[in-house]
Order: C-alpha cells, then sequence, then structure tokens
C-alpha cells in the first residue's frame, strides 16, 4: 500500500514539480512506459505546470490526490485514487483540487514518442482497482486514510498480467521515487 511521508515532502518540495518515467518489462524487452507527474497545489503554479507538461493531462490516465495532514481524520494524510478517460476535465477540475496538497498524474505509453499514452478501458479499470485495493487494505495500520468510499473491479480483460507487472513497477516508483512509503 502507500503512504504520504509528510516529513519527506517538507518546504522544499512544495513549490517542485517532478516528472519520472519508467520502463515495464517482461524477459528484458519493454512492453510499455509509465509516466507519473507530481504537481504541487499550494504556493505553486498550475498554470505553469500544465504548459510545462501538457501531454499529462490530456487522454486517459489514472490520479492520486493527496491531502498532507487533515484535523477530521485526526492528522493522518488522506489519499484518493482515480481514474479518468481524460485526465484534464477530472482530475485538474478546480473544485475536485480545492484543499488538495498534491495531484499525481499517472499515464501509459509505448515509447516515449507515444504522445497519446492512452490507456484503454481495460488498463484503466485495473490499475484503479489495484491502486484502490492497496490503499484500503492498508489504511488502518499505516496511518492514512483512503478517501474513496468503494472498492473498484478489476478488469474484464481476459489477460492482465502484462497490466498487474506494470502497476507493480509503478507502486515501486511511486515508494522509491516521490517519497509514498509502503
Amino acid at each position: 500500500s502507500l503512504l504520504l511521508n509528510c516529513s519527506n515532502l517538507g518546504d522544499d518540495h512544495i513549490n517542485n514539480e517532478k516528472y519520472y518515467v519508467f520502463d515495464a518489462k517482461e524477459n528484458n524487452t519493454v512492453f510499455a512506459k509509465g509516466y507519473i507527474l507530481r504537481v504541487p497545489l499550494q504556493n505553486s503554479n498550475p498554470k505553469k505546470i500544465r504548459d510545462k507538461f501538457g501531454h499529462m493531462f490530456g487522454g486517459a490516465g489514472v490520479y492520486l490526490f493527496l491531502k498532507k495532514s487533515c484535523p477530521e481524520s485526526e492528522g493522518r494524510s488522506k489519499i484518493y485514487a482515480g481514474k479518468a478517460r481524460h485526465l484534464d476535465v477530472r482530475a485538474n477540475d478546480k473544485k475536485r483540487l480545492k484543499g488538495q496538497d498534491f495531484l499525481f498524474l499517472i499515464k501509459k505509453g509505448k515509447s516515449e514518442s507515444d504522445v497519446s499514452m492512452h490507456m484503454d478501458e481495460n488498463w484503466l479499470q485495473q490499475i484503479e482497482h489495484l491502486l484502490i485495493k492497496d490503499l484500503m487494505s492498508k489504511q488502518a495500520n499505516i496511518g492514512f486514510e483512503c478517501s474513496n468510499r468503494s472498492y473498484e473491479s478489476k478488469s474484464l480483460a481476459e489477460d492482465t498480467n502484462q497490466m498487474d507487472k506494470w502497476y507493480e513497477i509503478l507502486k515501486k516508483k511511486l515508494i522509491d521515487e516521490f517519497q509514498l512509503l509502503q
């Protein structure tokens, strides 16, 4: 599961967006790339970040909203995971962003030149399912609150093997590169 480690996201990180690309391999061959963009929402310029990383806001992907410390949850961090056919419309909605500290946009592509980086419906469903399952199953033990109210069903695709492998790499990168703790 994932946990926002507030101490690692101290003041020096607040104004910095972070962009990270990873390879997902099977038999030493890249079958997909993963793209993660962390957008700080307090004391930053979201329009400037949007202009710089426009390819991350268009098209389909999954996202996380993170709130560092919430009085209503005894000071614990809150995390919400979702999917969107168009990230800019759903995840970058001003009403949904209000009160959040960070937005993470997560996309999949075939290569650096694949500007569409579009997750099909099966990928969207499976990655959202795994994110929420991880967040909800570990929240009580680890000191954060998952804001999702229900689990999402898994993808109906016959073979989710590559999706599951891609997710495991994504989870590791969120922990290692973005200081989200297991």
